[in-house]
């Protein structure tokens, strides 16, 4: 039997079109339209930040811990150094969840 093709629906946000009015100052009104694109932030790309922020986040307190653990000095700045790049990371992902939670909440207005 042949398979039916089917076709998946598109969860791209349509164009939506607006109109404005502009008075310039001779007096008359120009009527001008242009499309605005709304972004549709999935909970797809959320939850791949989600889950690398709290990667990170363990990785960090697990190297701080060996950091406090270690005795020699080598494990020691191996530890400093992999808990500093771990906690960058952890918060400049931190900056992503918030821009994504801002620009969802804005974007459903």
């Amino acid at each position: 039997m042949a398979k039916k093709a089917r076709k998946k629906a598109s969860k791209r946000a349509k164009p939506v079109k607006k109109t404005i009015l502009i008075s310039p100052a001779l007096g008359r009104a120009i009527q001008k339209s242009f499309v605005v694109k709304k972004h549709d932030y999935d909970g797809r790309k959320l939850k791949i930040v989600l889950g690398n922020l709290l990667l990170f986040i363990i990785l960090f307190v697990l190297s701080s811990l060996l950091y406090t653990v270690s005795t020699t000095d080598f494990y020691q700045s191996l530890f400093f150094m992999l808990s500093l790049i771990f906690g960058v990371f952890s918060i400049a992902l931190m900056m992503v969840l918030l821009i994504f939670v801002f620009m969802r909440a804005i974007n459903n207005k």
